[in-house]
């Protein structure tokens, strides 16, 4: 299994996802659109604990060349495929999985919001496990001389999985379960999680793959609410006075805190977060420059094209020159 970079074909854009239940089975479709698009159709389940633990995972078969854009939140990301094929990435970070010859898994921590995509390919049968687990469930469990607490500092920071029988035989068994309604259900799917992440984490390593992995300084917990709405919110207006009323701040004391947190402030976070995801929209040939310059808040290209240069210091047309 490699992590490349790699030129995509254009694929249709979607937003966000969402699961809709149809008797036996369930579909994943398109959320966001004027017409919803089928993506999967299979059976999953999905399942949540502690509300810091995120269960996903099932087999489909997935039913259009398409291409998944979302955010990914402060987490330790588990991914297992048992059969298919399987592109992702987050941020800067691309993972490229083939169950051809036996099942494949990738460990990524997330220290920060970053860009999430996933390719769909039409046909393509797959079945796999994702576990998430929100950086408090494993602080609450971790002591000074964990050797996590290096791993988990590290912004995309990531290993490789080595798949010995019984944990594929953990995985397998999870990934065919329903998602639980009773009780007994629901405990013995925390069961087969909590022994699966006992053979991932007993994997942690000492030194990692961080690719362009960076330290992470945590804002204290009010900004990084505030970073993880505007993240989900970049495609609505977003302004000082909103965020500050959304979070009972004064104007001036959000401008304060986040400034200490990030050294930038709000405006500059949410620009630059807009233009940085416009960049890797035309870097992955899912937009044209127009669009992109609408995606990012601006009524202009022009306006566009001038403020993406003196971030990047390339004009967007060399990006999509590029591809």
């Amino acid at each position: 299994m490699a992590v490349i970079s790699k030129k995509r074909t254009k694929l249709a854009k979607v937003a966000l996802t969402q699961k809709l239940e149809e008797t036996e089975k369930q579909i994943i479709v398109s959320h966001g659109q004027a017409k919803p698009t089928h993506l999967a159709e299979g059976n999953f389940l999905s399942y949540q604990y502690d509300e810091q633990v995120f269960i996903h995972g099932g087999h489909c078969t997935e039913l259009v060349d398409s291409h998944i854009v979302s955010t990914a939140h402060s987490a330790l990301l588990i991914t297992i495929l048992l059969e298919g094929t399987l592109s992702f990435g987050y941020g800067d970070l691309q993972f490229d999985l083939s169950a051809k010859n036996g099942p494949q898994g990738v460990v990524v921590n997330i220290a920060k919001p970053a860009n999430f995509y996933r390719s769909l390919s039409r046909n393509n049968q797959m079945c796999k496990v994702n576990i998430l687990i929100k950086p408090k469930w494993l602080q609450s469990r971790m002591n000074g001389n964990d050797r996590g607490n290096l791993f988990l500092d590290i912004h995309q920071a990531f290993y490789r999985l080595e798949l010995h029988q019984p944990l594929i035989d953990l995985v397998n068994t999870l990934a065919h379960r329903e998602s639980p309604k009773i009780l007994k259900d629901k405990v013995e799917i925390e069961s087969l999680t909590s022994q699966i992440l006992a053979y991932v984490l007993a994997q942690l390593p000492e030194d990692c793959d961080k690719g362009n992995s960076t330290a992470v300084d945590t804002p204290d917990a009010r900004i990084e609410d505030v970073i993880s709405y505007i993240e989900t919110h970049l495609d609505h207006p977003l302004t000082l006075d909103k965020l500050a009323k959304k979070f009972s701040m004064s104007v001036s004391n959000l401008q304060r805190r986040f400034k200490q947190a990030l050294n930038i402030t709000v405006n500059e976070y949410i620009r630059h977060r807009r233009l940085a995801i416009a960049r890797q929209h035309l870097e992955r040939g899912l937009v044209t420059i127009t669009e992109a310059a609408y995606e990012a808040g601006y009524q202009h290209p022009s306006n566009f094209t001038n403020a993406f240069k003196k971030l990047f210091g390339v004009p967007p047309q060399a990006i999509e020159k590029i591809n």
